[in-house]
């Protein structure tokens, strides 16, 4: 914004004010009751950290992994 210029200016303010109507008209963030299920290691390995990640949240997500075809990490 170097060549910020009175003109520049309003026109932003007006153009935040045009707009602000339709921020506030979005849909709100949906709540979760569950928590999500996180575990933190920190090494040189980035396999070995990813196994001992899951070793740690095994038994949270076992469960729901014996239902899914494919699983992502």
């Amino acid at each position: 914004m170097a060549d910020c210029t009175r003109r520049r200016f309003v026109q932003f303010a007006l153009g935040a004010a045009a707009a602000a109507p339709a921020l506030r008209a979005q849909a709100p963030i949906p709540v979760y009751d569950k928590r999500a299920r996180v575990a933190l290691v920190h090494g040189e390995d980035r396999r070995k950290n990813a196994y001992e990640a899951l070793k740690m949240i095994e038994p949270d997500i076992a469960p729901a992994l014996k239902s899914k075809r494919y699983v992502v990490i």
